[in-house]
């Protein structure tokens, strides 16, 4: 009967840790995409930007990650954007390129508080209007969520979702609760560990820019998946054949770990044990030209 309890006991600790580490903020096993557009919905500006927090170093005494930021749909052209740290009070700091910022998160509030955020160029008063929780999807999982606005000029709330940060986007504390003119922040899609867990329901994409165009629409494919998802053995058949055509796949993080030349093959097959489960990108490029890109979803 002992045995069994302290079973049961280390059972349950490790369900605490991984619920624990699930809901930390600053973690390198995240990555999150948000939505620029503009506002009141006019044409001409909308981006998606990635970011997500890898490596690590030092500052003023304070262990940071550093933080990457990378805007094209593959996300393979990370960029250093900046630090991030958080501590055991629920607090989490962001410095920028140029070290400049400070708190921009406090999950372990209550309604009533108040505690100033410095964001880039935001610095405001924000006070806590309620504390309650939110079903997120598609983890579909309950997360606390916060509810904080401008306690000077309080016409906007912003929520938090424990775990995931700020509707605004992960580094946008505040952009919801102090209006900026000009354009919109909205975060789209968390990923951890390579799987998608949270979707925002105000739209249906995880990727969108009119910034640059394809070489051809969507509606042009170049290529297709079949099966899908990816069980056992998948066949990619292309449609536009080239000497230079290559196929890549990448994971969700924008890691590259799969490449063969195709010399005019029409189709490759591709083996569910070569992969773990998750979500990935394949795309085919000629010579480096990006042709078009797919989601491919591995059980």
């Amino acid at each position: 009967m002992k045995r069994l309890v302290l079973v049961l006991f280390v059972f349950s600790l490790f369900l605490s840790v991984q619920s624990q580490n699930s809901l930390e903020l600053v973690d390198q096993g995240k990555m999150w995409s948000y939505f620029e557009h503009s506002a009141g919905g006019l044409p001409g500006y909308n981006v998606t930007y990635y970011h997500k927090f890898m490596g690590d170093t030092v500052i003023d005494q304070y262990y940071y990650y550093k933080v990457w930021e990378a805007a094209d749909e593959l996300y393979q052209n990370w960029y250093l954007f900046g630090y991030i740290r958080s501590d055991g009070d629920g607090s989490v700091y962001y410095l920028n390129n140029l070290f400049y910022g400070g708190l921009i998160y406090k999950f372990n509030v209550a309604p009533g508080d108040t505690f100033e955020i410095c964001n880039k160029n935001i610095i405001f008063t924000a006070l806590v209007v309620s504390v309650d929780s939110v079903q997120i999807f598609p983890l579909n999982e309950t997360r606390k969520r916060i509810t904080i606005t401008n306690y000077n000029d309080p016409i906007s709330n912003e929520e938090w979702i424990e775990g995931i940060g700020s509707m605004a986007g992960v580094l946008n504390s505040g952009y919801k609760a102090v209006m900026l003119t000009g354009a919109y922040y909205d975060i789209l899609c968390q990923w951890e560990d390579e799987i998608e867990i949270f979707s925002n329901s105000q739209f249906s994409f995880c990727y969108q820019t009119t910034v640059s165009t394809p070489e051809f629409s969507m509606d042009e494919t170049a290529f297709k998946i079949f099966p899908m998802p990816l069980e056992y053995e998948s066949i990619i058949a292309v449609d536009r054949l080239s000497d230079n055509n290559k196929i890549k796949i990448f994971s969700v993080y924008g890691q590259l770990v799969y490449e063969e030349a195709l010399k005019f093959k029409k189709s490759v097959s591709i083996n569910r044990n070569d992969f773990t489960s998750g979500v990935y990108i394949v795309a085919l490029y000629n010579d480096e030209k990006l042709i078009d890109k797919k989601k491919l979803i591995i059980r």
